[in-house]
């Protein structure tokens, strides 16, 4: 009989607790034991309910857990000892939490990314060994069919050796655009515009780009030339426009994240991935979120080949099409989990996001293998 898990909650923050880690984990309750949840109160007290905030995150998830106890102290929770806490605390304050219970034996789960600094990630990394505790990083872009495959097939030489990576987010009009009813009052109390919460585009959507690119590159960054600028947000001091150029040994990176991008008539965002033989292309907008095209003739107007994907036909996502089922794969078997969800990737796409906060200040292209990279991968 398979193993149940008992699982807490640790913040609130973040609105993929209620939109995608509790969904998922919630579609396999007979192998769940909810032990209760905890929240950290936010620096600056939110004004708005709406969908997405904090109070509607802890409502929507009492609600799917079937009624969650909540603690007022979270160390009465991680005294409970669960096998799993999934964390959605603000971005700045992974390390705090999550260098903590990882070194409890904990396992985590926590939305991108992994640390706001490099020296912070790797305090992660040292706490997950010491700790014999997984960090399991989740990011939406890992359960995309297509992107699966365009990797895949990028590995089976179908476009030659790949020389490109670039992608964006899809139409964004930042994190509460989505129907919400809020005023700049109301905005400017959320966290996710404040830079010292790790708020704004950089960490929010960048983090899908680095982890993508680390993954089909395959390379440690060598260098990025990052520029942000705050476009339409200006009740705040983040910056809701940024892109990076990323140098790799033998590849380059075009990285983009906007706040700011009502619609584009469906052009995709990516990955694309550039071959000497070929490209490919997918995309997380909603006009092909399903289809992966292949290039291979010179100044074609169509693709040589569309893939319509399904997760069926990626032999990763057998069985482990969602975050629940992988994470429980992993723990029940003890395998790898999928690289992007896994430490190496997300440190390497950690160097580039350090690397562009130093190079939008200097205004210059800066190295990602700064002092603390040079350290190691945080797994000697």
């Amino acid at each position: 009989m398979p193993k149940k898990y008992r699982i807490g909650v640790l913040g609130y923050a973040h609105m993929h607790i209620s939109q995608t880690l509790i969904p998922s984990f919630a579609e396999m309750s007979d192998r769940i034991e909810w032990v209760g949840g905890a929240d950290i109160p936010p620096t600056t007290p939110e004004i708005s309910t709406e969908v997405s905030t904090r109070a509607s995150n802890i409502r929507l998830t009492s609600e799917m857990c079937g009624g969650l106890k909540m603690y007022d102290n979270y160390k009465d929770l991680l005294d409970l000892e669960p096998d799993i806490i999934i964390c959605c605390v603000e971005h700045a304050r992974h390390v705090q939490y999550m260098e903590e219970i990882l070194l409890r034996g904990i396992h985590v789960v926590n939305e991108k990314l992994l640390a706001t600094t490099m020296p912070g990630a790797l305090r992660l990394a040292r706490a997950s060994k010491i700790g014999k505790a997984s960090l399991i990083t989740n990011l939406p872009t890992c359960w995309y069919a297509p992107i699966r495959l365009a990797y895949d097939l990028v590995q089976q030489g179908a476009i030659g050796k790949p020389w490109k990576f670039m992608h964006r987010n899809a139409e964004s009009m930042g994190p509460f655009s989505y129907g919400q009813k809020m005023s700049d009052a109301d905005l400017a109390s959320e966290w996710w515009y404040f830079n010292e919460e790790g708020g704004g585009v950089l960490f929010d959507y960048l983090t899908y780009s680095t982890n993508l690119a680390s993954w089909f590159t395959q390379q440690k960054p060598v260098s990025v030339f990052a520029l942000m600028a705050n476009m339409f947000n200006h009740f705040a001091g983040v910056g809701d426009y940024v892109s990076f150029t990323v140098r790799y040994p033998e590849m380059v990176g075009l990285l983009e994240g906007s706040w700011d991008t009502y619609s584009w008539g469906g052009v995709p965002t990516g990955p694309v991935i550039f071959g000497d033989e070929g490209t490919l292309t997918t995309s997380m907008g909603a006009v092909m979120r399903d289809k992966l095209w292949l290039y291979t003739d010179r100044q074609a107007t169509a693709p040589t080949k569309e893939y319509i994907v399904t997760p069926d036909m990626v032999p990763s996502m057998k069985g482990r099409a969602t975050l629940a089922q992988e994470t429980f794969h992993h723990l029940d078997t003890g395998e790898p989990l999928h690289p992007t969800l896994d430490i190496p990737v997300n440190l390497n796409a950690q160097s580039i996001l350090d690397a562009a906060v130093r190079s939008i200040k200097s205004g210059k292209m800066e190295l990602c293998n700064d002092i603390h990279w040079a350290i190691g991968d945080g797994r000697r």
